[in-house]
């Protein structure tokens, strides 16, 4: 059968990993299926200079650091049918011929709880400068006995890394991993479309992606495209469609998507153009900057591409901050700040502080301070004197790097969240399991942290809630807009009104009334409660921008057990792509469910916050 070459979308989970890193850190895919993760040994720098990559839009450059014997990095869970080979490109820095170790260790379910695996290790000489290093999977051997390794299932564990020297060690490059394949087109298309007839719906999940990733970049397109297209398919597989055309590299590939572009509308313009500004390719790449810098670019475009862009740590967002000035909707700023978050360079510092002097919005002022906080280590609040003051300073010998620091801000709390005092929507749980007792465990320590709730008398889960939102509802300012939805079998705002309301006293009273009244029962309607927060409308509007939340706390005790998706894993990713184009902040709060992983993600997908406050300690989340 003919051969084809197919990349790996491991270069967005390296960027993730290495920009800044002086320690080992290891970064998983959201989807989780299959499970990829990258760990790096060593100091790990994202080059994006075209004379330093050898394609697309960057290469990792790995170089000894003080604490470590080694130095190198390790791609985990590399999933393929049968493959041939895996190829990756390399640059050797020394001046000489180096020798680096590669071992690769076949894959298994569940191979990180296991040790023991079969692995194969072998030794290669890398020419100075850049070289093409093929490994054959067809024969490989390993362990004390030399036995076959089977890699038809793809590879566990590869890592090429060598040990540090006293003298001074040259750095690595690399860039492009892909798998050379022998399944054939045709026979690959064959089993996307076994896997959408799947009744099963976690094989079906599981499989989709990684059989879309075995098409050639050209034969990839066509089929995601198509599956996006398809009225029927579920926000799993969109989702699965979409990751998948992020990591097409090839131009005519690349190419065909532009022209699907001028034909599409909404929500898949929006899919296409955050999987164009996610390719690793130049020519996109160059692209998605067009788009994004053209004045005619509609806002949830310029979302979408910006958005994407994050991902990729695009150091050349900065100049896109003359496109959006202060006048333009608060989710073109707060995507950019998203964005010049990843950077890490002089360049996004003074963009951050140049929106944060005209952020625009209480959001895009936020998010400007938060991103300058985790990207200098130092909270300054949301001054933008004190952090002109201090990059004057310090431009020249600040160290950059993605701390995951967050600033403190003096506002009010939502179980111990802080609330900006910009468009908030608050989605309530209802249904009828709200009324099971406050009966110890992390809801128990927060009652007793909590000044607010001291003296109070607090029995049900409800009454822990309606107490938190009577409190946060009281120490919102007025320059805060604001919206309360409670759903139990359907959703419905408890002042009826379209959208949000500015927060005055009068309405800070009418709502601690009616939140005070809420009763349990039903079931858990978590999609309608959701939705009816980005619509205020009850369906998708031009005006939902406006008049929408620029973030949600959700609050349930449950997973979905009724409304459009009862599937936890198809409404988070039904939620996600309701999100491309809105930058919607989502932070969730469980107060009883025992499987919430997907709340955990989906907070942490729109940059929001989880909090895990079960009652019961037997039935609280162990990570599912």
């Amino acid at each position: 059968m003919k051969s084809f070459t197919h990349a790996v979308p491991v270069i967005s989970l390296i960027i993730a990993a290495a920009v800044g890193q002086d320690r080992e850190r290891e970064v998983t895919s959201f989807d989780g299926h299959p499970r990829e993760s990258v760990a790096v040994e060593g100091r790990a720098t994202w080059l994006h200079d075209p004379a330093q990559v050898s394609g697309g839009c960057g290469a990792l450059r790995i170089t000894p650091s003080p604490e470590r014997r080694f130095y190198g990095v390790t791609v985990r869970g590399l999933r393929a049918a049968q493959p041939r080979a895996i190829r990756l490109s390399v640059f050797n820095e020394a001046q000489q011929p180096e020798q680096w170790v590669v071992r690769m260790q076949r894959f298994e379910a569940n191979a990180t709880k296991r040790k023991g695996l079969a692995s194969a290790t072998s030794n290669h000489m890398l020419a100075p400068g850049w070289s093409d290093l093929e490994l054959d999977l067809t024969h490989v051997v390993g362990g004390p006995d030399k036995r076959q390794i089977d890699m038809s299932n793809g590879i566990g564990s590869f890592r090429i890394s060598r040990r540090k020297r006293r003298d001074d060690d040259a750095g690595l490059r690399v860039d492009r991993l892909r798998f050379v394949g022998e399944a054939s087109p045709a026979t690959i298309r064959r089993r996307l479309a076994a896997a959408l007839k799947s009744e099963d719906f976690f094989e079906r999940r599981r499989s989709i992606r990684s059989i879309l990733m075995l098409l050639p970049d050209t034969a990839r397109v066509t089929a995601a495209v198509k599956l996006l297209k398809s009225p029927e398919a579920l926000p799993s597989t969109r989702r699965a469609a979409r990751d998948a055309l992020a990591s097409v590299a090839e131009d005519s590939a690349v190419s065909a998507v532009i022209a699907e572009l001028g034909r599409a509308r909404a929500p898949l313009r929006l899919e296409l153009l955050w999987a164009l500004s996610s390719m690793p390719s130049r020519v996109a790449r160059e692209e998605s900057i067009r788009r994004a810098s053209a004045p005619t670019t509609a806002t949830p475009d310029r979302v979408a591409l910006l958005q994407a862009m994050g991902r990729r740590h695009a150091i050349d967002v900065a100049p896109l901050l003359k496109r959006i000035p202060p006048k333009r909707p608060w989710p073109e700023r707060a995507a950019l700040i998203s964005a010049l978050r990843t950077c890490a360079t002089a360049n996004a510092i003074d963009a951050l502080i140049a929106i944060l002097k005209e952020p625009g919005s209480v959001r895009a002022a936020d998010d400007a301070a938060s991103a300058l906080t985790r990207l200098s280590g130092k909270d300054l609040g949301p001054s933008a004197s004190a952090w002109d003051a201090w990059w004057k300073v310090n431009r020249d010998s600040a160290v950059l790097n993605d701390t995951g620091a967050r600033p403190k801000m003096e506002y009010a709390t939502y179980y111990g969240i802080p609330v900006p005092n910009g468009r908030v929507a608050f989605v309530i749980d209802l249904s009828g399991s709200m009324k099971e007792p406050v009966s110890g465990g992390r809801a128990q320590e927060h009652i007793k942290r909590a000044p607010h709730l001291q003296e109070l008398e607090i029995k049900s889960r409800l009454d822990l809630a309606k107490e938190e939102l009577i409190h946060v509802v009281k120490g919102l300012q007025p320059e805060a807009w604001l919206t309360v939805i409670a759903y139990g079998d359907s959703a419905q705002p408890i002042v009826t009104t379209k959208g949000l309301q500015r927060v005055t006293k009068s309405l800070q009273d009418k709502l601690s009334r009616r939140v005070r009244a809420l009763s349990p029962s039903g079931k858990t309607n978590i999609h309608d409660g959701l939705f009816r927060a980005f619509h205020p409308d009850r369906k998708p509007s031009k005006s939902d921008v406006a008049r929408g939340p620029d973030t949600v706390f959700l609050l349930t005790d449950g997973n979905p057990s009724t409304g459009t998706h009862t599937s936890r894993i198809e409404l988070r990713d039904a939620v996600l792509q309701w999100n491309l184009g809105r930058m919607i902040r989502i932070h969730s709060v469980n107060v009883g469910a025992s499987q919430s992983r997907w709340l955990r993600q989906l907070a942490a997908a729109t940059d929001g916050q989880f909090l895990d406050l079960t009652s019961d300690p037997d039935r609280s989340d162990q990570g599912r």
